[in-house]
């Protein structure tokens, strides 16, 4: 009989030992899983911030935001008041004539492509409107007329939405950031 409770003592003491074990096995597995799972969304941050600067600084795009906004300065990016894209523009930076309704597309689409990065948390958002809010605001305030017209086109409100709302963020973060000063016009 003593022997028999020895033994159950054993097995208890054995039990509770693979108990606390396991659990503390398992909170090592969770506490490097997190761990791994922080590196991996700082890489992708980082990655993405990347592809975004890439870009801002790429001389094509760079060169079609200038386009857009001389064409805006100049009141010949759109054709009429309902936000219809003009069909050419000639820039005086170049001897050429641009097709605006392509440089339009372009532009708008990184700018929605940002706001996507932005919007599924590749991209941090206030590391993102600390760099960009201006170009993002100026550009918003240039083709503002043109996506709600292109709304209206498509019979639907979600064209160009994750452009749609880093600008809303970007104005709002501008704000915050910078109560006395007046947002970036793109004159």
């Amino acid at each position: 009989m003593v022997e028999d409770m020895g033994n159950a003592v054993i097995v208890l003491y054995a039990t509770v030992i693979v108990a606390i074990g396991t659990i503390a096995a398992l909170f090592i597995h969770w506490y490097y899983y997190r761990q791994q799972n922080i590196i991996a969304k700082n890489e992708i941050n980082y990655y993405a911030m990347l592809e975004i600067m890439k870009i801002f600084n790429d001389t094509e795009t760079a060169r079609k935001r200038d386009i857009l906004y001389s064409a805006f300065r100049d009141n010949r990016l759109y054709k009429n008041a309902n936000g219809d894209i003009a069909e050419h523009y000639n820039f005086s930076a170049d001897v050429k004539f641009y097709r605006l309704p392509e440089v339009v597309a372009s532009v708008r689409g990184s700018f929605d492509q940002m706001g996507k990065l932005v919007k599924e948390e590749y991209v941090q958002r206030e590391e993102f409107l600390e760099m960009y809010c201006d170009p993002v605001i100026r550009m918003g305030k240039v083709l503002k007329r043109h996506i709600i017209r292109e709304r209206e086109r498509r019979g639907h409100g979600h064209f160009m939405i994750y452009f749609d709302e880093i600008f809303n963020d970007a104005r709002i973060y501008w704000e915050r950031e910078f109560p006395n000063i007046p947002e970036p016009d793109p004159f």
